[in-house]
């Protein structure tokens, strides 16, 4: 329900009634009687002269400055900023219940414990799993120290073996040297072969222990490789022992969550508002789609939300920030005033309303929710608003403009529009309450064309 309210001001100009007189002959009289009213101060009449033909009778208004207010009532509700549907997310028997209805409640307050033997069970099991992947991650961390000491020792050996090759090439040089000097002294006589054939035993068993070391150091090579792939292996089980105890704490962690879940706790600051079930009752999981709620809990620490729907032909006209004020019948008639603190923005296809909220603080106030009275927003307020009949806006192009005839010539002005009732439009720039503005002519009027008029009553 809209409304308009409009204040005359002290400069409202007196209406009068145009009147011509014909001669029986048809010639004008000497004096014209279609002069309007009232002229302002200094302004001739608006009236000339006329053969009787050649000028246009047209019928004019003034604009008028008024105040003018536009706002809508409609029906409110009192709703809390908030308000939430408590349910369990395990299953289990009720075993207390610690709050009721009135009942002021802070935020992870317990407001209801369930009985669920069966889950503690459950935690003892996946605890004990815990502890086992423990002990494996401990034998497999000894297991992999135990694979880089022996890698250590290998590569040790290996060092062994390759200085043992140094030593034989050492004696496989000296007794290849000895040998060539004994052979000089046999080719020259200056020895026996005996002694050269010696010699030559004692080169050939250097080189057959040179040949032993480089095949002992291929040996100790493979052995090396052998443990550093075993020292992998064993660093592999150690991540793969770590990893089964990640997954023994996660399922552990799991199922303390769920035993958490058997301490029903309040979302907010707030008041319990219902209380949908009593000690004993057994209460499913809010993943079952069949769940009740335990308790609805109203938010205490925001203000209220004041909620109404507008008319869609009003809908444009809401903006933020608005004044509205509200009237509970329920408080005596009790008035309290807010602004727009949001709307939808979009409208309500099945009932064409725009969804808008104001907030009023209800410890203050005394409001509570389920209140219902009457909202009023203020959707314009103009104290000095130059008003004009809807019948006089004309339009080219989609753009609006009037004819003024101020001293019986027709002007075109542009103007820019405001609010309007339909009946009545307000002009926002364009035009002044001395102007005098055609509401309507006998006959089609043009820019500069010579008119006689008459103030509309």
């Amino acid at each position: 329900m809209s409304k308009l309210a409009i204040g005359s001001t002290a400069g409202a100009i007196a209406v009068g009634v145009a009147a011509v007189a014909f001669l029986g002959t048809g010639a004008v009289s000497s004096k014209d009687s279609a002069q309007a009213d009232g002229p302002l101060p200094g302004e001739r009449p608006a009236v000339r002269e006329s053969d009787g033909n050649s000028v246009d009778r047209v019928t004019v208004v003034r604009p008028s400055v008024e105040s003018f207010h536009r706002s809508t009532t409609q029906p409110a509700q009192v709703e809390p900023y908030e308000r939430t549907d408590v349910y369990a997310k395990a299953s289990g028997f009720l075993d207390q219940v610690l709050v009721d209805i009135g009942d002021g409640v802070t935020r992870g307050q317990v407001l209801a414990r369930l009985s669920i033997p069966e889950m503690d069970q459950e935690r003892l099991q996946k605890a004990s799993l815990v502890e086992e992947a423990r002990a494996a991650v401990e034998q497999a961390r000894s297991s992999v120290a135990s694979a880089d000491a022996v890698v250590v020792a290998a590569e040790a050996k290996l060092a062994v073996a390759r200085a043992v090759i140094a030593q034989h090439d050492a004696e496989v040089a000296f007794r290849r040297g000895e040998h060539e000097r004994i052979a000089q002294l046999v080719h020259r006589q200056s020895m026996t072969a005996a002694v050269e054939d010696e010699k030559l035993n004692q080169l050939r068993a250097a080189e057959s222990a040179l040949a032993v070391a480089h095949a002992n150091v291929q040996s100790t090579e493979a052995n090396v490789m052998v443990e550093r792939a075993r020292a992998l292996e064993a660093q592999a089980n150690l991540v793969h022992a770590e990893a089964r105890l990640k997954v023994a704490q996660a399922n552990l962690a799991q199922t303390e969550i769920l035993i958490e879940y058997a301490q029903i706790r309040a979302p907010y600051d707030g008041i319990i508002t219902r209380r949908w079930v009593d000690s004993g009752d057994f209460v499913t999981s809010a993943a079952n789609s069949k769940s009740e709620p335990l308790f609805t809990v109203d938010r205490a620490d925001k203000p209220l939300r004041i909620v109404f729907d507008v008319p869609e032909n009003e809908s444009s006209l809401i903006q933020l920030g608005q004044l509205a004020v509200l009237e509970v019948d329920a408080l005596k008639g009790r008035s309290f005033d807010g602004r727009i603190k949001r709307t939808t923005g979009v409208l309500d296809p099945r009932t064409r309303t725009l969804r808008a909220e104001v907030e009023l603080d209800g410890a203050e106030s005394g409001l509570r929710p389920g209140l219902y009275g009457m909202i009023t927003v203020t959707l314009a307020e103009r104290p000095q608003a130059v008003m004009v009949t809807t019948r006089c806006l004309r339009y080219e192009n989609g753009q609006p403009f009037v004819f003024c005839a101020g001293k019986g010539v027709v002007e075109k002005r542009a103007v820019s529009v405001g609010y309007s009732d339909g009946i009545r439009t307000e002009i926002v720039d364009g035009i002044d309450a001395r102007d005098l503005i055609v509401v309507e002519s006998r006959s089609p009027i043009h820019p500069g064309d010579t008119v006689r008029v008459a103030m509309s009553e």
